[in-house]
């Protein structure tokens, strides 16, 4: 066995991701995925589902790394599933397409996506989280997008909508963080299809990992 094939099973055992490093705006941009979760990208049919997300988050977004539950992955490469159940991805955000670098410090730019909402400790900002994802109105017919307040990490939305399929709807569930890390603008995104309080009390701490890593490993 190859000492890196050594040390892949070495780091699962313990539920640690491998390092993704991708390239934004010319800058590597390093990262870890939360626990159990595996990078999408690597078969046509998952690029494929990376393009028709990438149509749907519109021109002000690119999405730059997506992730999906490892099991979840391995049905769809194989075929036996179509629609996935819990996934996340890292978009760099410029209005109307103009991607750049923003050269500011992250709590000037906070504040100014936050549009003057106050600062608050992460205690307050799991509540308001907890109170939005509680929410299981379902009537909606367009995405509903909702402030959750910001910190020092990031300024934080839940988002609900309902994903039709043929004849089927679905409720989804998403939160996201807006930051900056090293001048990029991002959005980190979670999002779950169960419509189950179960899969919505792991919104928040699979986003905070994600987001946690992006700040700390660049």
């Amino acid at each position: 066995m190859k000492p890196q094939h050594f040390a892949a099973i070495v780091l699962m055992a313990y539920g640690v991701a491998w390092s993704d490093t991708i390239d934004v705006l010319g800058q590597k941009l390093t990262f870890s995925n939360p626990s159990g979760y595996c990078t999408l990208g690597g078969t046509q049919r998952e690029r494929d589902l990376l393009n028709v997300s990438q149509r749907a988050v519109g021109s002000g977004s690119r999405i730059v790394h997506a992730a999906v539950r490892c099991p979840e992955l391995e049905a769809f490469k194989r075929g036996t599933i179509d629609e996935l159940d819990h996934w996340l991805q890292i978009q760099l955000i410029g209005p109307k397409g103009d991607f750049k670098r923003m050269e500011m410090g992250r709590e000037t730019f906070l504040e100014a996506v936050a549009k003057g909402s106050p600062r608050l400790d992460s205690t307050e900002i799991i509540r308001r989280i907890n109170s939005a994802l509680a929410d299981t109105d379902v009537s909606m017919t367009k995405i509903q997008v909702a402030p959750l307040g910001r910190d020092g990490n990031a300024v934080y939305f839940s988002s609900r909508m309902n994903l039709s399929s043929g004849s089927s709807s679905r409720l989804v569930t998403g939160l996201s963080g807006i930051t900056l890390v090293n001048s990029l603008p991002l959005t980190i995104n979670v999002y779950e299809g169960t419509g189950t309080a179960t899969g919505r009390e792991k919104l928040q701490p699979t986003l905070q990992q994600l987001l946690l890593s992006v700040l700390t490993e660049n």
